[in-house]
């Protein structure tokens, strides 16, 4: 589903990512962590042509992104769904017109159609009763819900969180956790940037650890923190467990 190969990033001189290699397979939930100032939330926004690379090749579902005119890129980023660190609902409407947006004005769904598959999406993410909720009458984990369904409601290949519960008191963590661990149940394919380690023991099929825009590690769930091999690693889950 995600092919990496040598991708390297600049911000001006300084280099963010370092030839990375990476591959996901559709179905897989890829966790991926390390330290602040790393390259994890760069690399998700390379991965979705956000942001441009400077070296390498990225392809998401067979298709070279970055080769891709950049007038054709939304057809290839439709086929993913990101969920951002904060919200970024739109203020002025409502839960369920959040989620009906794209699919009304990418998808050409009418209203109604739009309508009932927000509605479901909703259920799914257990808001049923917040469709007519505009994002200040919401908790932050609430507001994050609906940005997942609103993610979802494209029908996305692949999922991508970059720290989605970061933003978001401690007692709302869960309920965002939940709904991104029931999506994994799906086979959807998830890339996952968060500090969440019982989340990624649980869901995770694979993690990497990456730091100063390297891959220092990769490893199954199991072996990486209880057996990780690089004493980078070592470190870091010292800090952290």
């Amino acid at each position: 589903m995600v092919k990496c190969e040598a991708v390297s990033k600049w911000f001006g001189r300084l280099q963010v990512l370092q030839d990375i290699n990476l591959e996901v397979v559709a179905g897989e939930v890829l966790v991926i962590i390390g330290p602040s100032g790393s390259g994890k939330s760069t690399l998700l926004r390379c991965i979705n042509a956000l942001e441009p690379i400077q070296k390498g090749k990225i392809w998401v579902d067979g298709e070279s992104i970055h080769d891709t005119p950049p007038n054709k890129r939304h057809l290839v980023r439709r086929k993913v769904g990101m969920v951002f660190q904060q919200f970024n609902l739109f203020q002025n409407k409502t839960a369920l017109q959040n989620i009906t947006i794209s699919p009304i004005h990418v998808l050409h769904l009418n209203r109604l159609d739009a309508e009932e598959k927000g509605r479901k999406l909703l259920e799914k993410v257990g808001l049923p009763e917040k469709a007519d909720a505009y994002p200040a009458e919401l908790s932050g984990g609430q507001q994050q819900r609906v940005a997942i369904a609103r993610a979802l409601a494209l029908d996305p290949k692949l999922m991508l969180f970059d720290e989605p519960t970061s933003a978001l008191d401690p007692e709302m963590i869960k309920e965002v956790l939940d709904v991104m661990k029931d999506l994994a149940t799906t086979g959807m394919t998830m890339i996952v940037v968060t500090h969440e380690m019982g989340f990624a023991r649980e869901v995770a099929d694979r993690i990497i650890f990456i730091d100063g825009g390297m891959v220092i590690e990769e490893s199954v769930p199991e072996s990486f923190f209880t057996a990780p091999q690089q004493e980078r690693t070592k470190t870091f889950l010292s800090k952290i467990l």
